[in-house]
């Protein structure tokens, strides 16, 4: 078995990075995620990330560009 060298290319982040890209992200794990045996433990991700109530700014903000994740359901 031949081994193949590994490549490790620096991680360099955008000065701005853009907002979306963690919900959208998180969203296409959880597609895959709810066809395999961790269905029932998203289903309560979603109950107790309804039930969050943040107070701080940030947090809320936080709350609110992540709802699009919640409405995720599984492809048939």
């Amino acid at each position: 078995m031949k081994l193949m060298p590994l490549h490790i290319e620096p991680f360099k982040a955008r000065t701005t990075p853009n907002p979306y890209l963690l919900p959208w992200s998180l969203r296409g794990v959880f597609e895959e995620t709810i066809r395999g045996p961790l269905n029932h433990e998203l289903d309560a991700l979603k109950e107790e990330f309804a039930k969050w109530d943040p107070k701080s700014p940030k947090l809320k903000d936080l709350k609110w560009r992540m709802e699009g994740w919640s409405t995720v359901r599984p492809k048939m």
